[in-house]
């Protein structure tokens, strides 16, 4: 099992001796290649694709049968490139290691509350029993990714100039807020009602070159269902016109584009859905002169 303690009698290279190991930790942001985001820190917005000195994770340590949790949300903070916490003890016995970003003291690991329409994301990592640690080998090396991905809508008119006032998606790709195991990076939703993720009150033109679209970012919980469904709405001039995407899963930590064009008969159509990792390079906050617009609660 894993032993954690506070202190422990140890020779200057990490080991006890009884054979035990002390825990290393190397914490990246794997693909992602962003920090979490939080639209009111700046710090965050300045410096998004490294941890800075302070940051604080909060880590978790399971056996490798994932059942027994040695080591629960305890803090460690990255001080110079070293991230320093409580000495845990590790033998011959396998380990693993989940983490998540940014802590909270009095967060449950197990159930992280999410919700869309905040200006919040998390990055995390579950226990892998293919990334696992011992006294041999006592460096735990873990990539973070997003809790929620990025639904991009991609917009141009053939038909002249229109104007977006709202937008709605629905269907089983999606919620708007549930909670999260960031130990198994599995999702509870509260309802198996469809919500409606919703911006309104907007006053967007719609570019006409194909070339070079309006987008409009919004934060989704996907449900990971596979050939689940969305439906687009958007309140063009005054008038609604939907598209529908079928038969494909949406995981975390991406970014999905969608492509939509205003048409003939003022037919809203979507063409082929791209996908890529969530980056920096392509997650606005002020970048390419992109729109980002924050997903209003419901209030009926």
């Amino acid at each position: 099992m894993v032993m954690t303690m506070t202190a422990a009698c140890s020779s200057d290279n990490g080991t006890t001796e009884d054979g035990k190991a002390r825990l290393g930790l190397e914490v990246t942001i794997g693909k992602t290649d962003t920090r979490t985001v939080y639209a009111i820190d700046q710090a965050v917005l300045n410096n998004p694709t490294n941890f800075a000195e302070g940051d604080v994770v909060g880590l978790s340590v399971s056996d490798a049968s994932g059942h027994v949790y040695t080591t629960v949300n305890t803090p460690y903070t990255l001080n110079g490139t070293t991230w320093q916490g409580i000495d845990i003890w590790l033998n011959d016995t396998p380990a693993m290691v989940s983490a998540y970003y940014p802590y909270n003291a009095s967060t449950d690991p197990t159930a992280i509350p999410m919700d869309c329409t905040a200006d919040f994301d998390l990055l995390y990592v579950p226990f892998d029993e293919d990334n696992t640690v011992n006294n041999y080998r006592p460096k735990a090396t873990i990539a973070l990714k997003h809790a929620m991905s990025v639904f991009r809508l991609s917009i141009f008119s053939s038909i002249g100039a229109a104007t977006i006032s709202a937008v709605e998606m629905s269907g089983e790709a999606i919620r708007k807020a549930g909670t999260l195991n960031t130990l198994t990076g599995k999702y509870t939703f509260s309802t198996t009602a469809t919500d409606i993720i919703r911006a309104e009150g907007l006053n967007v033109s719609v570019s006409q070159d194909v070339n070079n679209p309006t987008t409009l970012d919004f934060y989704v919980l996907p449900t990971g269902v596979d050939n689940s469904y969305l439906i687009i709405t958007l309140t063009i001039d005054d008038k609604s016109y939907t598209a529908t995407v079928s038969n494909r899963p949406f995981s975390q930590g991406r970014i999905y584009e969608f492509p939509l064009e205003l048409g003939d008969g003022r037919v809203l159509t979507v063409s082929s859905v791209m996908v890529k990792e969530w980056d920096v390079n392509s997650h606005n906050w002020d970048h390419n002169n992109n729109e980002y617009y924050e997903v209003e609660p419901d209030t009926e």
